[in-house]
């Protein structure tokens, strides 16, 4: 069968992958746990069996800081979901792989996605249920509720935003509010770890629902402007608790790749992380 290229894009590709860099087709899966003594074999490489320890072994030496950050980037996910005892049910995946089918079909066109179904010999039913059998989904749906979890709890507001490199051309922005300039819309808790300074987060969160942030200046040198259109307060409630409607959540507004990201790098800056035996390099 033709492989379907088009297909999983939008929610695979922005499925919290951490790394930066694409695996190749028919890579192995990471492994959850730890390995056993029998290291398995993950690629044959001129004929000769390459172990996952010698992958792995390999990798920090020769790159040890984004080795060891790629983990801990995975590690304060699978916390949290040990923590809250995050999983997902039978129905739950089916809802949401339902939920990707008429987002694909829809950024796709329904008329060429339809196509390109039947050409596989592919019915909605079946291409639900692949999206129901990959793993990916299950992991991806975890960390979404994560994401939307930690939301809830801590506050979170949903803005339009705009980042200039100039003040001057910031402030005219916001002068004359031109909503033509697209924005990049989403979710930020008050657990994201946004390049901002303290007062920038506090003036970012005390603007009111449909009102305009003033001009605020990035840790990066940058200038942000947003328009609330939610504002939440932090609501302090158990994950079993809320999860119906952290699901409802994400059926309707999903986290982006860019939230999780956030998440994660706020995670990241309030955690205790003291690295052994690094060299004068960093490294």
């Amino acid at each position: 069968m033709e492989r379907l290229s088009f297909l999983l894009v939008p929610m695979f590709a922005g499925s919290f992958l951490l790394a930066c860099s694409s695996t190749p087709r028919h890579a192995p899966s990471s492994p959850t746990g730890l390995v056993s003594s029998k290291s398995p074999i993950v690629v044959f490489f001129n004929g000769e069996p390459v172990t996952w320890d010698q992958v792995s072994g390999q990798l920090l030496l020769l790159n040890p800081v984004q080795s060891i950050g790629l983990y801990l980037r995975w590690r304060v996910l699978e916390d949290k979901i040990k923590t809250h005892q995050i999983d997902a049910s039978p129905e739950e995946l089916r809802r949401r792989a339902e939920q990707i089918f008429l987002e694909e079909r829809s950024l796709v066109g329904v008329e060429k996605f339809d196509s390109r179904l039947r050409k596989q010999g592919l019915t909605r039913a079946d291409y639900t249920q692949m999206l129901m059998e990959n793993p990916t989904l299950k992991v991806t749906l975890q960390r979404e509720k994560v994401v939307r979890y930690s939301a809830l709890s801590a506050g979170w507001i949903e803005a339009d935003q705009w980042l200039f490199s100039s003040k001057i051309e910031a402030l005219s922005f916001l002068k004359k509010k031109e909503r033509e300039r697209k924005p990049v819309k989403g979710v930020i808790s008050r657990e994201a770890g946004l390049p901002l300074p303290p007062e920038g987060m506090e003036a970012l969160f005390s603007t009111e629902k449909g009102e305009w942030t003033p001009l605020i200046q990035t840790g990066e040198g940058k200038y942000l402007v947003a328009f609330v259109r939610e504002n939440r307060p932090p609501r302090p409630v158990s994950f079993s608790e809320a999860e119906p409607e952290i699901f409802n959540w994400i059926l309707g507004n999903p986290p982006t790749k860019a939230e999780l990201m956030n998440w994660i790098e706020g995670q990241l800056k309030w955690s205790d992380i003291e690295y052994a035996n690094r060299g004068p390099s960093g490294n």
